[in-house]
């Protein structure tokens, strides 16, 4: 599968304008996946990126990204 890691999407664009998208995808990755059904559609495996990213930025110490 592969998924866009830029967009309408906070978090997601935050890690990129910080450069982290490449280090990180592979742990954002495997999270996601833990967090939807198998199977599962497009829109719920790109909110759960959205979400394990946004955890990510928290626990590397990056301010929450908004809208």
């Amino acid at each position: 599968m592969k998924l866009l890691w830029v967009g309408d999407y906070p978090a997601m664009r935050e890690l990129h304008r910080l450069g982290l998208e490449k280090a990180s995808r592979r742990k954002i990755l495997k999270r996601a996946q833990a967090m939807v059904p198998d199977p599962c559609t497009t829109l719920d495996m790109t909110n759960a990126l959205e979400l394990a990213a946004e955890k990510y930025l928290e626990e590397h110490g990056h301010a929450k990204p908004h809208a």
